[in-house]
């Protein structure tokens, strides 16, 4: 689990690979899994702006709480990064903002 990207789900995230994130995701991949540096799969798809990604993550059951010490909670970095629409969605889905 630890490298440069952290678990293979937060290295496919980074990278932008949504076929790879898809298919890590349908064979177990932990979609929660914190890496140390900068937490959630979802918090790199959305300091990356990859909205899709954000939103394949959202839709596969990601913890719309999820915070960390360099980002905080998914929903302020969406904020911070101007993503709107994934704002929107992480109210949707029950974030607690």
């Amino acid at each position: 689990m630890g490298g440069k990207f952290g678990s293979a789900l937060h290295g496919a995230v980074s990278g932008g690979h949504e076929k790879v994130v898809r298919n890590l995701i349908q064979n177990g991949a932990n979609i929660n899994s914190q890496w140390e540096k900068t937490g959630s799969p979802l918090h790199t798809a959305i300091s990356k702006g990859f909205e899709t990604l954000a939103r394949i993550l959202i839709d596969s059951g990601a913890d719309v709480d999820a915070a960390c010490m360099e980002y905080g909670s998914v929903i302020q970095l969406a904020v911070r990064k101007g993503l709107k629409k994934i704002a929107r969605l992480l109210v949707e889905r029950g974030c607690n903002a």
